[in-house]
């Protein structure tokens, strides 16, 4: 009888052992398509903001010639998005004059859904994802380096204070910008437009 008990305690630790691996290989296999998914959409998003800039007709440019606001028509339907975040994130944020000067957004990690999956710098014509908050700050700095073509030593521009004061200040931005959009929905969601 004790011989069965060991048997089965063995077959049930195996088996436990391949669905773990198994769930393991999925889940990893899942978040590099989502990974891939992610960088094609900033690659798409970032091509359309060249064409547009390079044939720039009847919308406002940043001073270098970048579309200042983007229209989700131009898309052809297909409106990139980040499926690494839910869809209760925003869209796109539009860096201010503010960040003009700024290759990533200062908060890089969507790390609650007031922030946008996709930044977009109208200043230099730059697109970025942010990345969700992960196990680790190694893990999603390599993460957000890999979808976006970049090789940021850190996830933070500024110190922890520093940063916390500027996540209220964007977050007070947004409900200010929802409260516009409100009453004029063909605004962008966050952003203004930059001077010429």
């Amino acid at each position: 009888m004790l011989k069965w008990v060991a048997n089965i305690v063995a077959v049930l630790t195996v088996a436990g052992l391949l669905g773990a691996s198994a769930w393991f290989a999925r889940r990893s296999a899942m978040d590099e398509q989502a990974v891939q998914e992610t960088r094609e959409a900033v690659r798409r998003f970032e091509q359309t903001v060249r064409l547009r800039a390079s044939t720039s007709v009847d919308y406002d440019v940043s001073r270098r010639g970048y579309p200042a606001v983007i229209d989700r028509g131009w898309f052809d339907g297909k409106v990139p998005r980040n499926p690494m975040l839910g869809s209760e994130n925003p869209w796109l944020e539009i860096a201010g004059p503010e960040q003009a000067d700024l290759q990533n957004p200062a908060v890089r990690q969507a790390v609650d859904k007031t922030f946008a999956g996709l930044w977009y710098n109208p200043y230099q014509g730059i697109v970025r994802a942010r990345v969700p908050v992960m196990i680790s700050d190694e893990a999603a700095m390599a993460t957000y380096n890999a979808i976006n073509s970049t090789a940021i030593t850190s996830l933070f521009d500024e110190e922890p204070e520093q940063l916390v004061r500027k996540i209220a200040e964007m977050r007070e931005r947004l409900r200010q910008t929802r409260a516009e959009r409100a009453a004029d929905p063909t605004q962008p969601l966050l952003g203004a437009a930059p001077d010429r």
